[in-house]
């Protein structure tokens, strides 16, 4: 999930709402997030934890 996020915030100009950011997770993963079982139902959960993790790592 942290790619996802990179590639977003990369295709942004380096930054993005977290909102943004669902939306082009759905937007370009959606195959995958449909075929990955549970994480369907905890992805955008998942993103912010990976975002905040990239945040306090100084991403």
């Amino acid at each position: 999930m942290k790619g996802w996020i990179v590639n977003c915030l990369k295709s942004r100009g380096g930054s993005g709402w977290p909102r943004d950011v669902s939306k082009y997770v759905w937007e370009n993963h959606e195959a995958q997030l449909c075929a990955s079982g549970d994480l369907l139902y905890t992805w955008q959960y998942d993103i912010r934890w990976s975002a905040q993790k990239l945040r306090n790592g100084g991403v």
